[in-house]
């Protein structure tokens, strides 16, 4: 009988309950394995990366004669339950899992569970967690019975192969397991030759459902690599550090390239290709190579993207891709100091790297951006600098994430020998929001704190431009071209005050008589804008509960017979924003619009309020 894997991505989240927020994991193919606050039910994250190197693996065990499962749980959107129904129900011979450094804690309860279901299952973990480079690690956790570390596609074959065959473990790279008693470590392998590796498998994930929320690329989305690696030293980036062990650059042939995406494209509906890799444009003849078979080949005509450094870019290139129709690029800038960017020895040259960000604007390309605060040698007068900058360059998107040194980087020796690291457990190293270090002259809740204010600045300053532009100011008039002049019209202050003042300022230049429905610490805020007479203020419930605000909106309504009602929205979709609507109908009759932060328009109120 043919042995049976399961090569797996499980679940990792906590519900939300009761009111409280919950989160999802990332896990396998995330460069940082991250949690996302989430308010839902629903189990799906909107950015999802393909499991690279968990299908790469699960193509390579195929094509040796195993039956292969590659499931991605985090996709799927299953619970635990769902999941070892699933894995009950294949019932594999050996469980191949990529762990990481957050979520070690919740897959080796996975594993845990496994055992007890099928308590003859060989479970084989790998993953970016230097921990499971230490003999220790296999010696204390026995519910393990294989690791495999580093970059671990062919390691993980030669594994699975050799314990079919029964045949000897000793010349296998990458591997620790137990002997006679003891644990054995086996040396590091090379590097992988990209061009020996077959395409990833996924004919048992569900491809209609992948896609990366980067500057609105559509979906479904099929990912692909074109290389693998980066030659660049950054302190704190895990792959290169913990996976490949080297910073060797290795490319993939064009023409495969072009393969794989025809095969896919004639398998699944795409709409959008992402080329996820480390950084995309190391090489200028690879970018244009890429390019011009994206042309050639008629892929362009689909929504395509990539990552990049903004410094590496040159005119030409640009201008070669845009002419390839890029619909986006993401950009790691990560700090504004120069002093900074040496002391993470990313050695980025800023004002090349703005310089190249605003042409990437200029040119039409969808940006979303990256800044990580808490580097070595920040300060409260570096991270300002930082957040300006952000909130200057012109960007689609962008991400602020406090500096995480995740074991086996370089950031993490340096923050351990200056007794920065804040000694919380493995779990709160999400990379994202929860501060895991202080700095020299910064505590962790300073981090945590000026991560939101650089968020809440940043999201306040594209709203800002995004409804100051005249494209906004014609779609406005559009949207409410029914309504004659000097029709009286209410706009509730349910988004950054900010925001919805500049949105009272547009409207005011329509010839409407504007009015402003608002909670009363925010109505100072318009009094240079609108006269005392049109703003109308409320304080009997702290945001907009339809039952506390239903008899003073009725009255309001009758006193002044509002046409209709604006709702601006601090996020994109108007999601959570149904009591808005609600108080809204009752003051104004109906809801002639919602505005989103990016200033998109949802004319009659967007259809994901909840």
């Amino acid at each position: 009988m043919t042995e049976k894997v399961l090569f797996a991505n499980p679940p990792w989240y906590k519900a939300a309950k009761g009111g409280e927020p919950g989160w999802l994991g990332i896990r396998a193919g995330s460069r940082w394995a991250y949690m996302k606050e989430t308010f839902g039910s629903s189990l799906v994250a909107t950015a999802l990366p393909f499991p690279f190197f968990l299908a790469i693996a699960g193509a390579m065990a195929k094509n040796e004669g195993l039956e292969v499962c590659v499931r991605d749980s985090i996709v799927l959107g299953e619970t635990y339950d769902d999941f070892y129904a699933a894995f009950k129900d294949y019932s594999p011979d050996f469980y191949v899992m990529e762990t990481a450094t957050p979520c070690l804690g919740n897959d080796l309860d996975i594993c845990k569970q496994l055992k007890k279901i099928k308590p003859g299952i060989t479970i084989i973990l790998t993953g970016i967690h230097s921990e499971l480079e230490d003999i220790a690690f296999l010696q204390e956790q026995t519910v393990v019975d294989y690791i495999v570390y580093g970059e671990y596609e062919q390691a993980v074959t030669d594994l699975l192969v050799t314990l079919r065959d029964g045949k000897d473990l000793a010349g296998i790279p990458n591997l620790i397991y137990r002997h006679n008693g003891q644990v054995i470590k086996n040396a590091i392998g090379e590097p992988l030759d990209m061009a020996k590796l077959p395409w990833p498998l996924r004919d048992t994930l569900p491809n209609e459902s992948y896609y990366a929320d980067f500057c609105g690329l559509a979906k479904p989305q099929l990912q692909i690599h074109s290389s693998r690696g980066c030659p660049f030293g950054c302190i704190f980036c895990v792959w290169p550090q913990v996976l490949y062990k080297n910073g060797k650059h290795r490319l993939r042939d064009v023409d495969d390239i072009a393969a794989e995406i025809k095969d896919q494209l004639a398998k699944h509906d795409y709409k959008s290709i992402f080329i996820d890799d480390d950084t995309f444009n190391v090489r200028p003849d690879h970018v244009k190579k890429v390019a011009k078979m994206m042309k050639e080949n008629g892929f362009s005509s689909l929504m395509w993207g990539t990552m990049s450094r903004p410094d590496l870019m040159t005119e030409e290139l640009l201008h070669e891709l845009k002419a390839a129709n890029i619909y986006s690029m993401n950009y790691g800038l990560e700090s504004a100091s120069t002093n900074i960017l040496k002391n993470i020895e990313k050695g980025m040259n800023v004002e090349q790297a703005v310089k190249m960000i605003k042409l990437t604007y200029d040119l039409g390309i969808k940006i979303h951006l990256t800044f990580t605060i808490g580097h070595p040698g920040d300060t409260r007068e570096t991270i300002e600098d930082t957040i300006r900058l952000a909130c200057e360059l012109p960007a689609h998107s962008a991400q602020f994430s406090i500096a995480t040194p995740f074991p086996g980087t370089k950031m993490y020796e340096i923050y351990k020998e200056k007794g920065w690291l804040t000694g919380k457990g493995w779990d709160a190293y999400n990379g994202f929001s929860s501060a895991v270090i202080r700095t020299e002259t910064l505590t962790g809740e300073d981090l945590e704190e000026l991560r939101l204010e650089a968020m809440r600045r940043w999201r306040q300053s594209i709203a800002i431009r995004s409804v100051n532009s005249a494209q906004f100011a014609a779609d406005l008039k559009n949207t409410l071209g029914e309504l004659p002049q000097g029709s009286r019209v209410v706009v509730l202050q349910s988004a950054m005050f900010a925001f919805t003042r500049e949105i009272v300022k547009t409207l005011l230049k329509t010839g409407y008589d504007i009015h402003l429905f608002s909670h009363e610490r925010f109505a100072g805020e318009f009094k240079e804008v609108l006269g005392q007479e049109n703003i109308h203020i409320f304080n009997e419930a702290g945001n907009f509960d339809q039952a506390m605000l239903k008899q003073k909106a009725a009255a309001l309504k009758e006193k002044h017979g509002f046409s209709g009602a604006i709702v601006p929205y601090s996020n994109l979709t108007g999601v959570q924003y149904g009591q808005a609507h609600k108080v809204a109908e009752d003051i104004g009759g109906r809801i002639l619009a919602g505005i989103a932060s990016n200033g998109h328009i949802y004319p009659g109120g967007s259809p994901c309020v909840s």
